[in-house]
């Protein structure tokens, strides 16, 4: 993964400073759809959305007490730099960060397939460790 180095560093300046860069920062634009999550994770609630007449997914942190925004936002803010360089054809997109519908949310391509559990459940005859494999050279940054 090119520019890794570059990425973290230009993340930690990101969190120091509690401002992201204008070419990754904040999403405009952005419509959430729907009344209800479609899905939720521990600390998360996923809700669709549309940016740029696009179908998006909103992950959207669920951060309490407010006073913890802060504190969530010098994180991610670490994070986001390298989540945008990341590449993979497996991989849904980052596109970027809201906080305008949301407090804190993170914004991707909507997965059509849905999350690696329901791609699953509906390509029984997926290569499962295959699909593993993929995801930790993507994540450990191997070809």
């Amino acid at each position: 993964m090119k520019g890794t180095k570059l990425a973290t560093a230009l993340g930690e300046i990101s969190s120091g400073i509690g401002q992201l860069p204008n070419s990754i920062g904040l999403l405009r634009g952005l419509e959430k759809r729907g009344g209800v999550a479609v899905a939720s994770g521990e600390t998360t609630d996923i809700w669709q959305g549309s940016w740029n007449n696009n179908h998006v997914a909103l992950k959207a942190f669920r951060i309490y007490p407010p006073q913890d925004l802060q504190e969530a936002k010098k994180i991610l803010w670490k994070l986001v730099p390298v989540w945008k360089r990341l590449v993979h054809e497996n991989v849904l997109p980052f596109l970027g960060v809201d906080t305008s519908i949301f407090r804190l949310a993170l914004v991707y391509d909507w997965g059509h397939n849905g999350n690696i559990m329901q791609y699953l459940e509906s390509h029984p005859d997926s290569s499962r460790p295959k699909l593993v494999s993929v995801l930790l050279c993507f994540v450990h940054g191997s070809s």
